[in-house]
């Protein structure tokens, strides 16, 4: 026997297929990514979920992930318009859709901290720190401590991993032209 598709799920008036409850799971400015907790382990009914949501305007590329009953949607504009759509086509409802515009001003936030602390540290060390050197330094400096401690893997070889990550991301981001990435 098939479990029932949604306990709380409404059904869409026009065709009474159900209409899927959803809920923001992470979301930037054109990729959003939707959690449909009864959707997990049904690829048949995912697949036909992202062909509908596919047809959405301003949506350009849907990837459904039926081991985790999620949607990675890449859209045009705001995720609540895509929210907006799905609801208006009966395909999904967006339960917390006002939580995407409290996660873009979070995301716009860390930024301008970011950029506030790299200012602060090239205008008190030079050019040659900023918040990803500093956050590497960190990340080496728990890596040492750990082994020291005996604790190599997984700590140690974590924090390492972060540290370097962070390094290889400024050396493809942050170097001028013609520089190395290191002062």
């Amino acid at each position: 026997m098939r479990p029932p598709l949604s306990r709380k799920a409404a059904t869409n008036d026009d065709d009474g297929s159900p209409l899927w409850e959803a809920y923001i799971a992470h979301s930037c400015q054109s990729r959003t990514r939707l959690s449909i907790p009864d959707l997990k382990g049904r690829p048949l009914e995912l697949t036909a979920l992202c062909d509908k949501t596919m047809k959405l305007k301003g949506v350009r590329q849907v990837d459904g992930r039926p081991l985790t009953g999620s949607l990675v949607v890449s859209h045009d504009g705001p995720p609540e318009d895509v929210a907006r759509a799905a609801r208006k086509a009966g395909i999904f409802d967006v339960k917390d859709a006002a939580k995407a515009a409290n996660e873009h001003e979070v995301h716009a936030d860390a930024r301008a901290w970011k950029e506030t602390i790299d200012r602060t540290l090239k205008e008190a060390v030079g050019h040659g720190l900023d918040a990803r050197a500093l956050g590497a330094l960190a990340f080496f400096t728990i890596a040492l401590r750990q082994v020291a401690a005996g604790h190599v893997m997984p700590p140690a070889a974590t924090a390492l991993w972060y540290g370097l990550n962070l390094i290889a991301q400024s050396t493809k981001t942050d170097v001028p032209p013609g520089g190395n990435g290191f002062v």
